[in-house]
């Protein structure tokens, strides 16, 4: 967002931007506002707390409270948080990003200002208001992440964010066209200051806080019958493999209620939730596409939602579409409604971009890029299927063959370019054939007219001559270019063909697919598509292959003409060598998608494991089942793909006379109500779904090559009923529904161990005690343990009281008696000279130990000398030079030093 941000503002002028319309907030005065309790210089934490402290017990912001967001976690899975937000007083979870008013980042330090201090320094010469030394860059990033987050979660015109900095603040204001930032505060010195910010936003009502007041948020009931619509379109769309929309029905996003009026100012509501995809940034056109609920037409539509740039060379995409169906372009879907957003009778427009023009504010304002004005818009169309849905590859390509002859009619009739072609707005309508929809960024072709210096269009399949020339005018040939991008890439994905790897790339690399022949080396099993995507690649290699340009712009002219290539697609279609249904799982899915299809094979699993739950249990409280049989009803079959919220009504009440009959799916047991459809297929019964072992091991990579063998997660079976339960009788106990037998845990397979018969026979790790056993198990133990074979040790018990070995007792200790000077004696009486009492031989017993000395001098009991190790070469050449005392010193002398030592040890 280099060249976004507009300032610094000085304080005054900045508050005229927040100007109740309530005049009585004048009436009372501010109340004081005391922030010397903030720790400055310390921990980035500890500001945290006495910061909002400060602010929620000085009442400066009634209704509102300002709260520490730092060890929270979004429940909508954002992982960015800030450290302080400004939400309602009575809002009870504080993880909804989507009731966040506000947020405020804290840094310990002034060196974390993202900006420039003043914005009246005249000796400075500055480029921007942007600062780039020091932590400047990543304190702006924060900044800029939160609030596309919040932009993004919310349904937002504009908002107000506070950055601190030490004891400094700056206040910044947020919209599609850029960022308006404040001078900075010393927010100790000026209290009043921060305390009237406050002041004046907890008194402004939602449109002047930045809210989107055409937005509201559903009811759960309006929720629910969102999530119906979704499972009834999904069905309905069988077998085109439409399961990416429950990537949308997650519960943890908020759903709202989108109000759009007609041609007639008649209010029509929608019903949205999570969108297919969302904006990556703050400002822009910030293009969010949803999955609607039509609660006038009682069906499923599509919604797009964004902010179109104005200029008078662009034409807004419902006047676009209105203007190709003048001039008869085909292949197009039907605008149900269309038109900008309008709140009171006036459009919802940026206004970041008054403040760019060079005219305005030039006495405080540092230089800036001049920004482009946006205005809301909405449009609401037939829900189509994505061009990946296609169910052959011939489909696919006749899927391409319609968009490239809207490309040629609106070319040739009406002067219009679409610009960005992409897999988003190739679709597949309800007949099988093609559509190109989001016209959003096509211009009209007008004499005089001056391109635009902003490249559009979707950066994976931008023909290779917009990327090497950003200066290069669009023209219809690069839409066409654009078609066999994305032709290429759905083949690639969908299609079986030999290649293992491929990398995304752009410009002179994207180039060398076609230059360099890599193409040639990649077949499809199809050989109608893989020959027509050989010569689509012929067709354009020559305007990267020739330097000639004169050559170069002569071919660009004769591929304006489009005629060769429908004559190239026309005769694959007329092939006969066309395979029925050879579309295949998407092979290289991303991570998002990864994660849509396990979030899929996880609920999908909770409902059948919810209906075999709720079946169990009316089982068992009715204690015997109907002994006659009866047929398998459908109706519950289906019931098992809807979600939980509507299974309860799917089953009938229970009465002694009129009793229902249920199975188990053969899948599934009771007792593994955590195993999820991707365990099951893959034979692992024992990991629980929020395991995350098997997420890590049976993922495919997270780069962009193929993982070979890689399939989706396999979708759950509706459960079936049997033919006849076996019959109960009165006195029969109670009928349980057949389980299939359950395999032994890993615990039951382990062997039993054996009984210990004493307490410590062997003290002997090697050798373990080991009770005797039979064909059919141990036996009891013997009372005698005489009969059992003792192990030869010499104190097997290490006890005194144990006869058979009894432990010797100690020789007596040497005597202690005083001599005459008073010093203790510990030698023996009969020392070396044997001038001590002579002491018999029987009075000391020898124990009977084979070395009991363990010393050289006893002859009775030798030690034996043990062998010695053998040398290596070098060991034996140092050996000998020891016993020839040759000398190892340099001039081959023995030094005097060492022969002295040796004189002295012999």
């Amino acid at each position: 967002m280099m060249g976004f941000f507009i300032g610094a503002a000085p304080y005054f002028d900045f508050l005229s931007l927040m100007e109740p319309s309530d005049p009585t907030w004048r009436d009372k005065s501010i109340p004081d506002l005391d922030l010397s309790m903030v720790p400055l210089g310390g921990v980035e934490k500890e500001m945290y707390q006495p910061f909002c402290d400060a602010v929620n017990d000085a009442g400066v912001c009634p209704g509102l409270q300002l709260v520490c967001l730092a060890d929270t976690r979004d429940k909508e899975g954002c992982k960015l948080r800030p450290d302080l937000a400004v939400v309602p007083k009575n809002a009870a979870d504080l993880d909804d990003f989507g009731l966040m008013e506000l947020f405020a980042e804290c840094k310990r330090r002034r060196d974390g200002d993202a900006f420039h201090e003043s914005y009246n320094d005249k000796d400075i010469d500055l480029d921007s208001v942007e600062k780039i030394e020091g932590k400047s860059a990543d304190s702006r990033g924060q900044l800029i992440s939160y609030a596309t987050a919040t932009m993004s979660r919310q349904h937002r015109v504009f908002m107000f964010s506070i950055s601190i900095c030490g004891e400094f603040v700056r206040f910044l204001r947020w919209d599609r066209a850029g960022c308006i930032v404040s001078e900075l505060i010393n927010y100790l010195e000026n209290p009043e200051l921060v305390a009237e910010f406050f002041w004046r936003y907890s008194h402004m009502n939602a449109v002047e806080r930045g809210f989107d007041v055409t937005v509201q948020r559903a009811t759960k009931r309006q929720a629910d019958v969102l999530t119906e619509a979704m499972d009834t379109f999904i069905e309905q769309s069988a077998p085109r493999n439409m399961e990416f929309l429950r990537g949308n029905m997650d519960p943890t996003y908020a759903t709202y209620k989108v109000c759009i009026d007609d041609e007639k100012g008649r209010h029509r509501y929608f019903i949205i939730r999570q969108p297919f995809w969302d904006a990556d940034s703050a400002c822009g056109r910030a293009t969010r596409a949803y999955a609607a609920y039509d609660m006038k037409q009682k069906k499923l539509v599509f919604l797009k939602d964004s902010w179109r740039t104005e200029d008078k060379d662009i034409m807004c995409e419902a006047d676009i579409y209105e203007y190709l169906q003048e001039n008869n372009v085909p292949f197009l879907l039907e605008v149900i409604l269309a038109g900008d957003v309008m709140v009171h009778g006036r459009a919802q427009r940026t206004f970041s971009d008054q403040w760019s023009r060079p005219d305005s504010f030039p006495e405080w304002r540092l230089p800036c890029d001049r920004l482009r004005t946006h205005t809301h818009c909405r449009i609401v169309q037939e829900l189509a299927y994505p061009v990946a849905s296609a169910q052959s590859s011939r489909e696919a390509v006749q899927v391409f063959r319609d968009v490239i002859e809207s490309i040629r009619i609106a070319y040739q009739s009406a002067k219009m370019l679409h610009r960005d072609i992409s897999t988003g707005n190739v679709m597949i309508n309800k007949n099988g054939r093609g559509v190109l929809n989001d016209w959003d960024h096509g211009v009209r072709l007008i004499l005089n007219r001056v391109p635009h210096s902003f490249r559009t269009g979707t950066w994976q399949f931008i023909s290779v001559a917009l990327l090497q020339e950003p200066s290069k005018s669009h023209e219809v040939h690069d839409d066409l270019e654009s078609c066999f991008w994305v032709l290429l890439y759905i083949s690639l994905h969908y299609f079986k063909h030999n290649g293992h790897q491929y990398r995304t790339f752009g410009g002179n690399l994207k180039g060398s697919l076609l230059t360099l022949s890599q193409l040639k080396k990649v077949r499809w099993e199809c050989r109608p598509l893989d020959e027509l995507i050989h010569v689509l690649a012929k067709t354009w290699k020559p305007l990267y292959d020739d330097d000639d340009d004169e050559r170069r712009n002569l071919l660009r002219g004769n591929l304006d003409n489009v005629t060769p290539l429908l004559e190239a697609f026309d005769t694959a279609l007329a092939s006969e060598e066309w395979p029925e249904k050879d579309a295949v799982p998407n092979q290289y899915p991303r991570k998002r998608q990864r994660s849509i299809d396990q979030a899929i094979a996880r609920a999908k699993t909770e409902r059948i494991a919810t209906v075999v739950r709720n079946t169990q249990a009316l089982v068992t409280r009715t204690g015997s089942l109907a002994s006659r049989a009866v047929p398998a009803q459908p109706a519950f079959a289906a019931s098992a793909l809807r979600p939980s919220s509507a299974l309860r009504s799917d089953i009938p009440s229970v009465s002694s006379n009129n009793l229902p009959q249920f199975a188990l799916p053969q899948d599934l047991s009771i007792g593994s109500k955590k195993r999820t459809v991707d365990h099951a297929h893959a034979e692992e019964p024992n990991v629980s779904a929020s395991s995350s072992k098997r997420m890590k091991t049976g993922d495919p990579p997270l780069s962009f090559g193929q993982r070979p063998g890689y399939t989706p997660p396999a979708l759950a079976r509706s459960p079936t009923l049997p033919a006849r339960l076996p019959p109960s009788g009165p006195s029969s106990p109670p009928a349980r529904p057949h389980l299939p037998p359950a395999k032994p845990s890993p615990i039951d397979r382990l062997p039993s161990l054996p009984t210990v018969r004493h307490r410590y026979l062997t003290r002997s790790r090697t050798k373990p005690n080991k009770a005797p056993h039979d064909e059919n198990g141990p036996k009891e133990a013997l009372q005698e343990d005489v009969e059992m074979k003792q192990v030869e040790h010499r104190y097997p018990t290490r006890s005194k009281s144990n006869e058979k070995h009894p432990r010797p007792q100690p020789p007596p200790k040497p005597s202690t008696a005083k001599t005459q000077n008073g010093k203790k004696n510990n030698k023996p009486s009969g020392g070396n000279d044997h001038k001590g009492t002579p002491q018999e031989e029987g009075d000391t017993k020898q124990v009977e130990h084979r070395y009991p000395t363990r010393s050289k001098s006893n002859e009775k009991h030798p030690r034996p000398e043990r062998p010695q190790k053998p040398l290596n070469a070098q060991a034996q050449t140092q050996q000998s030079d020891k016993r020839h005392n040759k000398s190892t010193t340099s001039d081959g002398r023995r030094t005097q030093a060492r022969s002295k030592g040796r004189r002295q040890r012999r």
